[in-house]
């Protein structure tokens, strides 16, 4: 009986969201814990066409090694398809600078969507429930998110070239264990969730049971559904205009300063907010503010920001994307970054007009055919040997003779800084551009190149 109903609350749940076509082929990340092999054991059930993938953060020792053991007799029982990956969590959180838990949250979703679309699955299903929408919901309101964080997790949102699906999102903590104790299923604790060190498993432990206490059993679900109607709202009227002011106020990689002004402070600040998680993601939302200020300062003034910085033009925020070009190394560059060369900068920007003069700017700007560029591109200082078709001739030529044709001084030659797409040299930044890159009259992208 338990386990009639909660499948037909689950496929309602699914049907009523239209998260799954029936019979959907959907890859399930399967962690071994309750959750995940309820979600695996329902959707069987249900009649999709079910794969599993599951991630080893290799973070606890032979613990981690026996849960993907777990996890493989159980797909091979169901014959259901397994993909199991290893990942360096604690390698990855040094160099990225997180933490352990952020960088496993990272991983796992890189490593399922990759999974997913090497088998061509549309789907990749999480086994998040109601008590997870209410730990969100308060993690949210503790970090004073506004109302996108206050909306929780919605029940499917995209996730590469797949759609991730909750289906599981309104069922309780309590009624999966009672599913799964009734069909008689095996799974793996993991310990870290009741790890009192992390702010989320003391919400778990100590905060929620406090609330159903006071509150009644149904305080998580209340919050979990208090997310629903935030996100309702978010998705119907804020997100619409959110996306109606950012284009009005958004070229690329930049904000225009006479849009912004005229926007109440509150919509100012998100459209910041928006600009910094599409052109810097990972700066902290903390930073608006600063960067609000820019708006009634003066030209020329900067605030850092993660692996970037913001700073203020003459009638725009200019939101860079910096890397450093290290000596003897290489940089990959994408439209919108600005690397780093020593003490002079070369800035990377897409250009959505046709501009009237090629040569404004001198040999510090030069525009090239976005279409003939191969990317990522890479930036590198030169070396001998190195040649480039300069443009307006048809053979290559060496950089040293270019740079000697330019007058560019024995001295200055260690900074000079080339951009390659390719295997091919396409500008020597700051003095010549390469002809197979020109801006022709059939040219429909452009791609401008500022050594400041």
């Amino acid at each position: 009986m338990v386990q009639r109903r909660f499948l037909q609350s689950v496929q309602d749940f699914i049907e009523a969201r239209a998260l799954l076509p029936e019979g959907a082929g959907v890859l399930v990340g399967v962690s071994g814990g309750v959750d995940s092999v309820v979600l695996l054991d329902v959707l069987c059930r249900l009649g999709y066409g079910v794969h599993a993938a599951h991630v080893n953060f290799q973070l606890r020792a032979g613990k981690s090694d026996s849960d993907e053991r777990f996890v493989q007799d159980l797909c091979r029982a169901r014959k259901v398809p397994c993909t199991v990956e290893r990942v360096d969590t604690a390698g990855y959180a040094r160099r990225e600078g997180q933490s352990i838990q952020m960088a496993a949250r990272a991983l796992r979703y890189r490593t399922v969507a990759a999974c997913a679309d090497r088998r061509a699955l549309a789907y990749v299903a999480a086994g998040h429930h109601a008590d997870d929408q209410a730990e969100t919901v308060l993690l949210n309101l503790l970090r004073g998110s506004g109302p996108e964080g206050l909306a929780g997790m919605p029940a499917a949102r995209a996730l590469g070239t797949a759609t991730l699906v909750r289906p599981l999102l309104n069922q309780t903590r309590r009624s999966i264990a009672g599913y799964a104790r009734d069909a008689a299923l095996q799974w793996r604790e993991d310990p870290s969730n009741q790890d009192p060190r992390f702010l989320r498993s003391r919400l778990r432990t100590q905060v929620l049971p406090l609330l159903h206490e006071a509150a009644g059993p149904h305080a998580g679900r209340n919050l979990a559904r208090s997310a629903d109607l935030v996100r309702e709202y978010v998705e119907a009227e804020f997100l619409p205009q959110l996306h109606e002011r950012f284009g009005r106020a958004a070229d690329e990689h930049r904000l225009r300063l006479a849009s912004l002004a005229a926007m109440p402070p509150i919509w100012q600040g998100r459209i910041i907010l928006e600009a910094l998680r599409r052109w810097l993601p990972g700066a902290p939302a903390s930073l608006v503010p600063q960067i609000r200020s820019l708006v009634s300062a003066q030209p020329g003034r900067r605030v850092a920001a993660g692996a970037g910085s913001v700073w203020r033009g003459r009638a725009h925020l200019i939101f860079e994307h910096q890397r450093v070009c290290k000596a003897g190394a290489t940089t990959v560059a994408e439209p919108g970054e600005t690397i780093i060369m020593g003490a002079r900068r070369l800035q990377i920007a897409a250009v959505r007009q046709h501009p009237h003069d090629l040569s404004a700017g001198g040999a510090a700007v030069a525009y090239a055919d976005a279409d003939r560029l191969v990317f990522p591109l890479t930036v590198r200082p030169w070396r001998a040997g190195d040649r480039i078709v300069p443009l307006g001739m048809t053979r290559a030529k060496k950089v040293s003779d270019v740079l000697t044709d330019a007058k560019v001084g024995v001295e200055a030659r260690s900074a000079v800084h080339v951009v390659c797409s390719g295997d091919d040299i396409v500008l020597i930044a700051g003095v010549r551009l390469s002809e197979l890159v020109r801006v022709r009259a059939t040219t429909r992208r452009i791609l401008r190149f500022a050594v400041l």
